[in-house]
């Protein structure tokens, strides 16, 4: 479905000038410097995958997503989608692909929900009765039961799932998908996941899928691809990679001192201060939460404890290995 192949992408930045004489000289012929978005990238996705495409701010991921649909051309390398090129067929492709992109809507803010829907179908050209039961299928599987209220009304919960009925509305082969659960309730996450798996099983939709949080990728992609600062650092099976993640947690610690200092044991490794807190990255195989807690305590009786699992943005910020290739 998806085939790259020795793809780089350059853009161009403009230089900021801080003395005022160089802003001046630059003003009308502005210096520009050129950026690596993304520096041989390969990779292949089969048919009926979903995979998990992940990496920190500013890897390349929303300029991989701009190129596969066709929305950029690449500096140099092949990209394909079900053999044709994205950017020369962008229309035909985009007649059987969905695309979910961050805070980009694809819904009508003052129209209730359920006349976006029509409008969407009508552009798609999809008004037959097999494409009504399959959006009545959609609306099903999200839960959405406020068909009549206006988009501008709903919570963002509400929203992202009445995004997701857009992104799937034309009976897609091929869905991206932009941080689809970014700021969602544990509740919400559990919606958007189950009814990713049962669309993919369903209707052997490819999907690609990029967000922070492991455990969206470890519940629904069976596959991971990797980026980093544009380079592709590691492409294989999620458990793989995720194996040697599971004993970490990170504990948010907050204390009445303002420079808390906490003297703990060299094996909690100090990953985020702040005024009155600190963020330690701890090895579960050593402390339980049960432990943690009690050593805290002796050292600061009054200090509070927040627990949380170890996300993608932490493994690479504190370089901590990643997985070999298989």
């Amino acid at each position: 479905m998806i085939k790259v192949e020795g793809l780089y992408h350059k853009y161009k930045i403009r230089i900021e000038e801080e003395e005022w004489k160089r802003k001046i000289k630059y003003f009308f012929k502005p210096r520009y410097k050129s950026v690596d978005a993304l520096q041989n990238i390969n990779f292949t996705i089969r048919e009926g995958e979903i995979v998990g495409y992940i990496g920190p701010n500013g890897s390349g991921k929303s300029t991989t997503i701009k190129l596969l649909t066709g929305l950029m051309e690449p500096t140099t390398g092949k990209v394909l989608i079900n053999n044709e090129n994205p950017f020369q067929k962008r229309k035909r492709i985009a007649q059987y692909t969905g695309v979910l992109m961050g805070q980009k809507t694809n819904l009508w803010w003052d129209l209730p929900l359920y006349e976006s829907f029509k409008i969407l179908r009508k552009i798609y050209n999809v008004e037959t009765e097999s494409n009504y039961l399959w959006v009545k299928n959609l609306i099903s599987l999200l839960k959405i039961d406020y068909l009549e209220q206006p988009v501008r009304q709903l919570s963002l919960g509400q929203r992202m799932r009445a995004e997701l009925v857009a992104a799937f509305i034309n009976e897609p082969k091929l869905v991206y998908l932009d941080e689809p659960t970014l700021g969602l309730d544990v509740n919400t996450k559990k919606i958007v996941m189950d009814f990713l798996i049962q669309i993919n099983k369903d209707s052997n939709t490819t999907i690609m899928l990029t967000t922070h949080d492991l455990h969206d990728i470890e519940k629904v992609c069976e596959r991971i691809i990797l980026i980093d600062h544009g380079i592709l650092k590691y492409d294989g099976k999620t458990s793989l990679f995720l194996s040697d993640y599971k004993c970490f947690r990170r504990v948010l610690i907050t204390g009445n001192n303002k420079n808390i200092n906490l003297n703990m044991p060299k094996s909690f490794k100090e990953i985020d201060k702040r005024i009155n807190a600190v963020e330690y990255l701890f090895n579960f195989n050593d402390y339980n939460d049960e432990q943690v807690k009690n050593l805290v305590s002796k050292l600061d009786s009054d200090a509070t404890l927040i627990f949380n699992e170890l996300d993608l943005e932490s493994i690479l910020k504190n370089n901590l290995e990643v997985p070999s290739y298989d």
